[in-house]
């Protein structure tokens, strides 16, 4: 199997190749609720432009 750092996705997010699993993050913080409220503010007040668009 060739091992390649590049994943291709098509526009509903799946792989053409089957993925693997090579590890799980565990020294995650979840944001607290201020903060993700914040986060969220700064996302909606991104211009229409600058936001992306997520394809589902």
């Amino acid at each position: 199997m060739s091992r390649s750092s590049a994943v291709v996705l098509t526009a509903a997010g799946r792989s053409a190749l089957p993925l693997r699993v090579v590890g799980e993050e565990t020294d995650w913080t979840r944001l607290t609720p201020e903060a993700l409220r914040r986060w969220r503010e700064r996302l909606v007040a991104l211009p229409p432009e600058e936001r992306g668009e997520i394809v589902n």
